[in-house]
């Protein structure tokens, strides 16, 4: 039922679909930024249910294309995404490695991993979330390697007018470090939202 009130998405009995707090921050986010010229979306990490991706589509007429790098995760969405009747096309991908380069998107979305490495080790991220393994929430040293790749990579794969967009939380990772990763690649922000009872900060951003 939470589900459902947060992303307008029904969850079959039998699945289990678990998202981080940062996860309806970014999908309020979305539904509120796509324009109506926006053909088409793409979310990279798409998680057990592609929360964010389906609550896009129960608003908008777009394109859904999701790509996650576990194949169980993939699966998992396509249940979701038919048992809502939702058309969409998901498939495994580690980031974009198995997206086809001359695929453009409108928007381009991720809710990257961005816990710091010792961070994650000392809070036992990796025996709580030993099933999917530590791509779920390690972002590397600083918490944004992951991050920073996600933004240099998708840039290729935008339209003209396309948009990129992700959220993290400001505990793990600074306002300042966000925003000199974001001027390092060449972007501007154009949104961002800060949760008000979360500490999930959201952005969007486009090419200079």
């Amino acid at each position: 039922m939470l589900i459902r009130w947060l992303f307008g998405v029904r969850i079959p009995v039998n699945l289990l679909v678990q998202f981080d707090p940062t996860t309806p921050s970014l999908s309020r986010l979305l539904c509120k930024v796509i324009w109506p010229a926006d053909q088409s979306c793409l979310e990279i990490g798409i998680g057990q249910g592609a929360l964010v991706s389906l609550s896009i589509a129960r608003k908008h007429s777009i394109q859904i294309v999701g790509v996650d790098c576990s194949p169980e995760r993939v699966t998992q969405s396509k249940t979701v995404a038919e048992s809502n009747g939702i058309p969409a096309e998901f498939f495994v991908s580690d980031l974009f490695s198995s997206v086809s380069k001359v695929r453009r998107f409108d928007l381009i979305f991720f809710n990257p991993p961005y816990v710091p490495t010792d961070v994650g080790q000392r809070l036992k991220f990796d025996q709580r979330f030993n099933h999917d393994g530590t791509q779920v929430w390690d972002g590397g040293e600083d918490g944004t390697e992951v991050l920073s790749r996600f933004l240099s990579d998708a840039q290729s794969f935008l339209t003209d007018r396309g948009r990129i967009a992700f959220g993290v939380q400001s505990v793990f990772v600074s306002d300042s470090l966000v925003h000199a990763i974001i001027e390092s690649k060449g972007l501007v922000v154009i949104k961002r939202v800060a949760s008000r009872f979360l500490p999930s900060v959201c952005y969007v951003v486009a090419q200079l």
